[in-house]
């Protein structure tokens, strides 16, 4: 993967959201930025990555247990206190890279109570002329199963992991004005993943 950051990554400490479109962004983010993720605990059975994410640090999030959310957002308060940054995916799950799906705003929660200003990004992907379209091999969503996703991603020749980061981090009086607040400014700066034909050098 040819890594492509634009604008300023954050230093830590630091929370920061970007969408979510593959477990490429793990790698894409964990290349570009020193925190660590907060992650479905589902995760950590995934082959290599579960291993590798689990190693950085990770924060897991176990989905059904609903005060677990409590827990981790002690976990993401002292994480930042002892000075690391931190990444949250508020969408909750990947998507095709067509745009923006609704974000959670329960994991942001600790930030709008201490009024922590909070960093954002948009993730994009190309692949190289005459390869599938990202969205179908890059982007991992729906009912694609992980084998069979990997498989075609180790085809390609070369691809494309952009991020763009906003140049100031946004803070909001409640987790849902602030969720609102990022939503926009991620919308702002989202490059839709190519579903066909559209693969273009990005690198400009």
């Amino acid at each position: 993967m040819r890594r492509l950051a634009r604008g300023t990554p954050p230093e830590p400490p630091f929370v920061l959201v970007t969408n979510h479109l593959s477990y490429l962004d793990i790698l894409l983010l964990h290349s570009t930025v020193r925190g660590v993720f907060v992650a479905k605990l589902e995760m950590r059975t995934w082959p290599l990555l579960g291993l590798m994410a689990h190693l950085t640090g990770t924060i897991w999030l176990n989905r059904e247990v609903r005060r677990d959310t409590v827990r981790v957002l002690d976990r993401i308060g002292t994480a930042v206190s002892r000075g690391d940054g931190v990444i949250l995916f508020p969408e909750g799950t990947t998507s095709s890279g067509e745009g923006l799906l609704p974000m959670k705003s329960a994991l942001l929660d600790w930030a709008a109570r201490e009024q922590f200003p909070v960093h954002c990004g948009a993730i994009t992907y190309r692949t190289g002329p005459g390869a599938p379209p990202a969205s179908q091999v890059l982007c991992w969503w729906g009912d694609m199963t992980f084998g069979s996703h990997l498989m075609n991603l180790l085809r390609l020749r070369r691809f494309d992991g952009i991020v763009e980061f906003a140049p100031e981090p946004i803070t909001a009086p409640t987790r849902g004005e602030l969720t609102r607040r990022l939503a926009e400014a991620i919308t702002g700066r989202l490059v839709p993943v190519p579903t066909g034909g559209e693969n273009r050098d990005q690198a400009g």
